[in-house]
């Protein structure tokens, strides 16, 4: 640029300078894309991760956890394999008992697969399960019985006895529905939940 300007080439001297300008804006609003902070590596460690929850080895997955959600957030990165993360490491927090800490995460996961997976997506219903589990064990009970709800209106709408969730869904929801002394709406699901299990009992 200054050998354009020296030269006398001040239109060519201030297009280099201008997209020079460009090139580092680029760079600064995408600090990390490269090597140990690039969503890629995130997914490298998050996929690493699964591998070890699946062995029941929780502090490695949740260090490998740990770097793969701090990657997304720093990059403010909403898409599915984040959302992997964000469910994962909400898994490993509520197999330890961290609930509270666990919701802030399965929450950020289900908000990415609502909006580009939708409710009849499996991962997206698996995130809604692991969610109003982690609310009533918090004593969230109303945000809890939301979930089920919702849950459950999109389950029978598609088979659901062929759902394995079903009578997961179907009992945790009783339960809540008997703490708030909601017996009729108690005495439905739970019947609901004995005829699958009769049902599956009787095909076996």
């Amino acid at each position: 640029a200054q050998l354009y300007a020296a030269t006398g080439k001040q239109a060519e001297s201030d297009k280099l300078l201008a997209q020079l300008k460009k090139d580092q804006q680029g760079t600064t609003s995408n600090p990390n894309t490269t090597g140990q902070e690039s969503p890629e590596f995130a997914k490298t460690l998050t996929n690493q991760a699964l591998g070890q929850i699946k062995a029941g080895k929780l502090s490695e997955a949740e260090k490998n956890l740990i770097k793969a959600v701090d990657i997304y957030q720093k990059n403010k990165l909403e898409t599915p394999d984040a959302a992997v993360a964000f469910d994962a490491y909400g898994i490993v927090l509520a197999e330890k008992n961290k609930y509270k800490n666990a919701i802030s995460f399965f929450e950020q996961a289900l908000n990415i697969r609502k909006s580009q997976l939708g409710e009849t997506n499996v991962n997206t219903q698996a995130t809604m399960l692991n969610l109003a589990v982690c609310y009533e064990e918090t004593r969230q009970n109303a945000k809890s019985k939301t979930i089920l709800e919702q849950l459950l209106a999109v389950y029978e709408k598609n088979n659901p006895k062929e759902n394995p969730k079903y009578t997961e869904v179907l009992s945790v929801l009783g339960r809540l529905y008997l703490n708030n002394k909601d017996i009729n709406n108690a005495a439905n699901v739970l019947e609901k939940a004995l005829e699958v299990e009769k049902n599956k009992a009787a095909s076996s």
